[in-house]
């Protein structure tokens, strides 16, 4: 499921099954950053029931630019999504949309903000108007490719309107180099082949 925790009634049910059933496994559940602020009471079930890592959309660290994607949250909720997950001893991967009128002040804000936070694993996503959408319309004109493969949410379709395209580039490659520099053992996570020629893993599945 995209959002696994989206209805209360629904997670509850899910944490009675896992006990009722002696089920022992890891889960990786996505969820909104409000539903894990205002339902902070299961998070310590739901760790029991073996959830170890969410993944959150918090998309921005300032409320202007989450307004502005209709987001209905705050940056005082994203904070303290960060901050019950971690007392709840869940790990959290952040995920971060990147504005295509970002200035350099912008990515050293979430810079910062992710230093702060202590936030070890997140991914940067570029902003593009998905067609059928009013945000496609508002951007029509600033289109600059229509080639399909490249609307992934890692290259750009629009022309930035702050920054050259090289430099939106680079801040972003700048951040994720922190990232891996801080904690190396994610490199490992991005390229899989690497992890399991550390772990053993291809000897093991060559036997």
């Amino acid at each position: 499921d995209d959002t696994f925790l989206v209805g209360r009634p629904r997670v509850e049910s899910f944490i009675d099954h896992i006990r009722a059933r002696g089920i022992s496994k890891r889960f990786i559940v996505y969820s909104r950053a409000d539903f894990i602020v205002d339902n902070r009471d299961l998070l310590a079930p739901l760790r029991e029931a073996g959830v170890i890592d969410v993944i959150v959309g918090l998309e921005a660290v300032n409320d202007r630019d989450l307004e502005a994607w209709n987001k209905h949250s705050t940056a005082e909720v994203n904070a303290l999504c960060v901050q019950f997950l971690r007392e709840a001893d869940i790990h959290l991967t952040a995920l971060f949309m990147i504005g295509v009128d970002a200035t350099v002040q912008d990515f050293r804000d979430l810079e910062s903000w992710i230093d702060r936070n202590k936030i070890d694993v997140f991914t940067l996503s570029v902003f593009l108007p998905i067609p059928g959408t009013p945000a496609y319309d508002a951007y029509r004109d600033r289109l600059t490719a229509t080639d399909i493969s490249r609307w992934d949410f890692l290259h750009l379709v629009l022309e930035p309107g702050n920054l050259p395209r090289w430099r939106f580039y680079y801040e972003m490659v700048r951040l994720y180099s922190r990232m891996l520099r801080k904690k190396p053992k994610n490199l490992l996570l991005a390229f899989p082949w690497l992890y399991r020629r550390v772990h053993g893993l291809e000897r093991a599945k060559r036997v």
